[in-house]
Formats: structure tokens, sequence, C-alpha cells
């Protein structure tokens, strides 16, 4: 069996290599693994570098694998955008590189997962596919309900004693409470590129894609 997450990184993507490793999965995270067969083939589990670099003309390869099954992770828009501000921040503030610039490609990542997210369950619903598809928001907090519904997806026995958890940003150099004096740092630049992402989705408008996968017209 081969398990992709093909939805955007910060929305759970490695909560669920975390858990695929302790149910003793082969799980690779990163790593632009849909580029590497090697990597493919002698691993079980997938996640992260998919739908922000909007790899969707990699799907028809993936399909080829037997039993192949396919996870699209989500997290509402507002909460997406804050995670990757806060991943991107801690990762220039633990390395102490004082030239990082904020990258340009910030909006793009966002938008490319918009995308991704509304072709997969275009493409899946046209080729009669839903059946390989989860379509889950990891990060809501209902532990407990996610891990139920990954199970009964996967076909694993049920494991009281595992739960698939939301990472701790807490826990993070800069977390919740101490990141925002280390925010004006890149003031212009954060405000940029969510006016960007704004000028062509609203909060509202990127969860869509729900819609769309239970038969609701889409205005």
């Amino acid at each position: 069996m081969k398990i992709f997450v093909i939805g955007g990184h910060k929305c759970g993507t490695l909560s669920l290599h975390k858990w695929f490793k302790e149910r003793k999965l082969k799980s690779i995270h990163g790593n632009f693994w849909c580029n590497n067969q090697e990597l493919i083939e002698n691993n079980d589990c997938f996640s992260d570098h998919f739908a922000e670099f909007y790899y969707v003309n990699k799907i028809q390869e993936l399909l080829k694998y037997k039993n192949c099954l396919f996870i699209l992770n989500y997290r509402p828009l507002e909460e997406y955008m804050n995670s990757l501000l806060k991943h991107l921040l801690n990762g220039n503030y633990i390395n102490k590189i004082n030239n990082w610039k904020w990258p340009s490609n910030f909006s793009d990542r966002i938008l490319n997962t918009h995308k991704t997210n509304i072709f997969i369950i275009n493409y899946f619903k046209k080729n009669n596919l839903l059946d390989k598809l989860l379509v889950i928001n990891i990060c809501n907090g209902n532990n407990k309900e996610n891990t139920r519904k990954l199970e009964k997806f996967l076909k694993l026995p049920l494991k009281k004693n595992i739960l698939i958890k939301k990472n701790d940003h807490n826990l993070l150099p800069l977390n919740n409470i101490n990141i925002k004096k280390y925010l004006n740092k890149f003031d212009i630049e954060i405000k940029s590129e969510y006016e960007k992402i704004y000028k062509e989705i609203s909060n509202e408008e990127y969860l869509n894609f729900l819609d769309l996968l239970n038969n609701k017209d889409i205005t």
C-alpha cells in the first residue's frame, strides 16, 4: 500500500508523518518525494512538498501504484497562512541568518495549494476515484475522531493509545506569545504577500472545494 498526502504543507503533514511512523509504516516527509521514484518504491507514506509546489501533473503516475490511497489534508486559509508565517520566521530565527530575505514564493505556495485542492476534487470525481481519497482537517483538534477516520480509510486496526496530534507551535522559539515583536522586521513583506493572496481568494472561497466535493454549486 502507498499512502500519498497531497494537501498543503503546514496543514498537518508533519502530524500525519509522525502518526504513520507510530503505526510502523515507512514514512517520508518532504524531500520532494514525488520526483524520486526510488523513495516511493522503498517507502509506504509520503507527505509535504506536493500541493504547495502544484505537482498535480504527478497524479497519474502515483495512481499506477497498487492499492494506492490519497489524503487531501487542509485547514482554513487564515490558519494556513499564519502557520506558514510562523514556520518561516522560526526557520530564520533558529538559523540566525542576518541577511535572510522574505521568500518571494510565500503567496505562490498558498495559492498553489488552493489550486491543487480544487484540481484534486475535480479529478477524483471525474474519474470515479473518490473511494481512494480522504479529505480531512487534521488541525481542528479532534484527535480521536481524526484518528478513527484515518484508520477506517486506510483499513488499519484500531489503536486506542496512538492518536494523531496537532503540533504545538508554542514549543517553538517564536511562539504565539512572543512572535509579534519579531513580525515587525518583515512588516512590509508580510502585508504585501497577504494582500496578493486575498486579491485572489477570500477565507470563504478557499474552502469552496469542500462544496465541490459535496456536489454543491460554487457561485
